[in-house]
C-alpha cells in the first residue's frame, strides 16, 4: 500500500506532462503542410519520450520486475529516432527554403 501512493502520483504526473507536450500540437497549426508535419511529430515524440520514461519510473515504484536493459534500449532507440527526425526535418525545411529563395532570386535577376 505504501508504494501505491507514490506510483499513483508518478503516473498522474506522467499523464499531465505528456498532455502538456501535446497541447502545442493541437493549439498552434502551421500554415505549411510540411512544417505542420514536423511540428506535430516533434510534440508527439516528446510526449512519447515522457510517457515511456514516466511509465518505466511508475513500474519501478510499484516494484514490478522490469528488465532495465530492455527499457533502456527502448528509450535510447526512441531518443535516437527523435534526434534523426529533428535533424532530417531541419535539413528538409532548410533545403526547401533555400530552393525557394534561389528560384525567387533567379526570377528577379532575369526580369
Amino acid at each position: 500500500m505504501t508504494s501505491l501512493i507514490p506510483a499513483t502520483i508518478m503516473f498522474l504526473i506522467t499523464i499531465a506532462f505528456a498532455t502538456v507536450c501535446l497541447l502545442p500540437m493541437t493549439l498552434y497549426k502551421q500554415s505549411n503542410e510540411i512544417a505542420n508535419f514536423y511540428w506535430r511529430g516533434l510534440w508527439m515524440f516528446l510526449a512519447l519520450i515522457a510517457g515511456l520514461a514516466g511509465g518505466n519510473s511508475t513500474l519501478m515504484l510499484l516494484r514490478v520486475p522490469v528488465d532495465m536493459g530492455v527499457s533502456q534500449a527502448i528509450i535510447v532507440g526512441v531518443l535516437a529516432a527523435f534526434v534523426c527526425f529533428v535533424v532530417f526535418g531541419w535539413f528538409r525545411l532548410v533545403g526547401l527554403a533555400s530552393i525557394a529563395l534561389f528560384k525567387r532570386a533567379r526570377t528577379t535577376v532575369t526580369k
